[in-house]
């Protein structure tokens, strides 16, 4: 954790290491919170209100951004990341379904630019949720979130099936 907060610092000065200061890592943001002597770093809270509270246990946004790293260096791609707030859009009831695909266009400002729904099932109703409520409602899938725009991915329960290209080429 020190290296991370001395590079940090490097990159945003000294000021990082203030009161209120915060860096994205990956889909979330810690930020430095003074708490009377000490200054500690905070994740947003994802199981409680991520825009209001926030957990001094950096365990949640650590895990998921290594898992995306791994997914990222074993296909040896750049990501493009998402960030807890911003939203996806879905076939409604498709997250309780074993089979699912997820397709990723170009990002837009609060939209990660991700797709998933049920495959070899027509679009029902679609709604939107924002990334972070993922880690209630299908944990497994945060691990392809950062995967760049025109990849697919298809999950058979709770593991990757398949991972293809903007070329529709399996890549994994």
């Amino acid at each position: 954790m020190l290296s991370l907060l001395e590079k940090s610092e490097k990159e945003r000065g000294a000021g990082f290491l203030e009161d209120g200061a915060s860096i994205q890592i990956g889909w979330s943001f810690i930020k430095n919170r003074r708490e009377g002597d000490k200054l500690i770093v905070v994740e947003p809270n994802f199981s409680g209100d991520p825009f209001q509270e926030t957990n001094n246990d950096l365990t949640c946004t650590l895990k998921v951004k290594a898992e995306q790293n791994d997914v990222l260096s074993g296909l040896g791609l750049e990501g493009t990341p998402v960030s807890f707030q911003d939203k996806i859009i879905l076939s409604k009831g498709c997250l309780e379904k074993p089979h699912i695909y997820l397709e990723r266009q170009m990002p837009k400002s609060g939209d990660s630019g991700w797709y998933i729904g049920e495959v070899g099932q027509p679009q029902n109703e679609l709604i939107a949720i924002y990334v972070y409520q993922l880690l209630q409602l299908r944990p497994a899938i945060f691990k392809v979130l950062a995967l760049p725009e025109g990849y697919i991915v298809v999950f058979q329960n709770n593991e990757i099936e398949t991972i293809l290209n903007e070329q529709n080429e399996p890549v994994n």
